[in-house]
């Protein structure tokens, strides 16, 4: 089962577009309302309660596996509650919506929408960090307890792989008995992972590398456009698109870590003097 999580601030447009398919069912939930204006203004009552949370809409939609059986309301409601009580979200407002508008092998596949008010229900708000592998980690559990495919997120599956020669060293220190070390590349795609859990601005995703030992380095041409990225960690570099697509500036910019880049301060273009040599002819030895 694959999860997308993106947060906002706008729960009227949200429950529109959950709700405002031709073939969308409400199957679960803990509001009084059912309307997407009614079920708006009934979660903004419970966010204006922490006004510091700028973002308290929560949007988590859930895809399973096109090899696994289709999944009835109960068993939909049964695995969003787990999934939100793992999450640290029991005492929030929320909405099931499930979505049929996707066909799989000619097939149509149902999907879960879950809205959630990240302001609980006494004032507090859920603890976002890190929570995109949080999910990925409860998800992996869910298909065992329920018997379902797993499914690789789609952060997991735009990894770029180890290349050869690492994937043969870790084997050869297994078969040595050692404890195989994790290439840096695995570890630079884990980090970048973390920074970027919860879709932070990228002045934030930035910090949180360096904080964590990594070198990000945004290039930019002169006038200021940005050209890429590229982290480095204990002297070993890697431009993003080598890590995976999701790594890359663009990457990132697709997974919602947007933020306008100041130019980098560089320095002017020193001007370049041309000395012409002063031309001499000569003839028969003379100079003319």
């Amino acid at each position: 089962m694959i999860a997308k999580i993106t947060k906002g601030n706008g729960f009227s447009g949200l429950c529109s577009y959950v709700l405002g398919k031709a073939e969308a069912r409400l199957i679960g939930g803990n509001m009084a309302s059912t309307t997407p204006r009614q079920l708006a203004a009934e979660f903004r009552a419970f966010s204006r309660q922490n006004l510091r949370v700028q973002r308290p809409v929560e949007h988590i939609s859930l895809s399973p596996s096109p090899e696994d059986r289709e999944l009835d309301d109960q068993e939909w409601e049964a695995i969003a509650i787990d999934l939100l009580d793992g999450l640290g979200m029991s005492q929030n407002q929320y909405i099931l919506v499930l979505h049929s508008d996707t066909e799989v092998q000619g097939k149509p596949r149902p999907h879960l929408h879950i809205v959630v008010n990240r302001v609980s229900i006494d004032g507090q708000c859920a603890d976002s960090w890190w929570d995109f592998r949080r999910t990925e980690e409860i998800l992996r559990q869910l298909e065992q307890n329920y018997e379902l495919t797993p499914v690789a997120s789609s952060w997991e599956s735009e990894k770029s792989a180890d290349t050869t020669g690492q994937t043969r060293l870790l084997r050869k220190e297994a078969e040595q008995g050692l404890e195989p070390q994790e290439s840096i590349k695995r570890r630079l795609q884990k980090l970048c992972d973390q920074a970027a859990s919860d879709n932070p601005v990228m002045s934030t995703f930035l910090q949180r590398l360096k904080d964590a030992g990594v070198e990000p380095r945004i290039r930019q041409t002169r006038t200021g456009k940005v050209q890429g990225i590229s982290y480095e960690l204990e002297g070993v570099a890697f431009a993003g698109h080598k890590l995976g697509r999701n790594y890359s500036y663009q990457g990132l910019q697709k997974l919602g870590i947007t933020e306008h880049l100041e130019p980098q301060q560089l320095p002017a273009p020193t001007a370049k003097h041309s000395v012409k040599r002063k031309s001499k002819q000569r003839s028969c030895g003379l100079e003319l």
